[in-house]
């Protein structure tokens, strides 16, 4: 059975932003976050975490994406280092 935890917390001014103070044992593993505000006011936040490639290529596979539309960002093609200083 999932137990809803609540706390209450203090808010502060940080700069133009209005920031609160999550406590050690609401803690996100994560970096970022997505905050969401609902019709009635209501602020969820929700921690993103970082996809791994099967997860991406699972989550590309679902879109309704032709492959050849995609456009990939320019690479310099730079030409290979000598290696020959290793077999001397």
């Amino acid at each position: 059975m999932l137990t809803l935890q609540s706390r209450t917390v203090s808010l502060f001014t940080n700069g133009k932003s209005q920031a609160l103070r999550i406590p050690k044992d609401f803690e996100f593993d994560a970096e970022k976050a997505v905050i969401t505000r609902s019709k009635n006011g209501t602020l969820t936040v929700t921690p993103v975490r970082e996809k791994n490639f099967c997860e991406l290529l699972d989550e590309w596979a679902k879109e309704d994406v032709d492959p050849a539309e995609l456009t990939m960002p320019e690479v310099e093609d730079l030409p290979p280092k000598s290696l020959d200083h290793l077999f001397d």
